[in-house]
């Protein structure tokens, strides 16, 4: 199991049982061992396959925590989502795993969310100005003004 997933659950105070626990535990000073649910890695698995699909339900766009957990989670699974209820995390899964298949949940007017992600990726969220674009056969290319 990756370290993202077993971090997030630590967070939930859920151990991975891999032989590792109490060194968890140990390098969180507040805690106690008897605080956490300890789970077996196919129990952790499941938890992140519901953690996941549950976030990608929700129609509010994810904070950066919920969000590289679904990242990571879709490119383990090769790209295959569950169903995405926010366009806006629609649109960073566009762009960040450049696979067409989101689009096809997109409407012509989330065009313009799609835009928004990539100024905010551009610019990193400092002083974004207007971007023009313009759509190619290879993608889309943004213009400097």
């Amino acid at each position: 199991m990756k370290e993202i997933y077993k971090d997030y659950l630590f967070e939930k105070h859920i151990l991975v049982s891999d032989g590792n626990d109490s060194d968890r535990v140990a390098a969180h000073e507040d805690s106690k061992e008897d605080e956490f649910e300890v789970q077996t890695e196919e129990e952790a698995e499941e938890m992140i396959n519901t953690i996941v699909k549950d976030l990608l339900l929700e129609s509010r766009p994810l904070n950066d925590r919920e969000y590289a957990l679904a990242l990571q989670y879709i490119l383990d699974h090769d790209g295959e989502a569950p169903e995405i209820a926010s366009k806006s995390t629609l649109a960073r899964l566009l762009i960040d795993t450049k696979k067409l298949s989101f689009a096809d949940e997109m409407n012509m007017s989330d065009v313009v969310k799609i835009m928004n992600e990539i100024k905010n990726i551009n610019y990193n969220n400092e002083n974004p100005v207007d971007v023009d674009f313009v759509v190619t056969p290879y993608g889309i290319e943004l213009l400097d003004r």
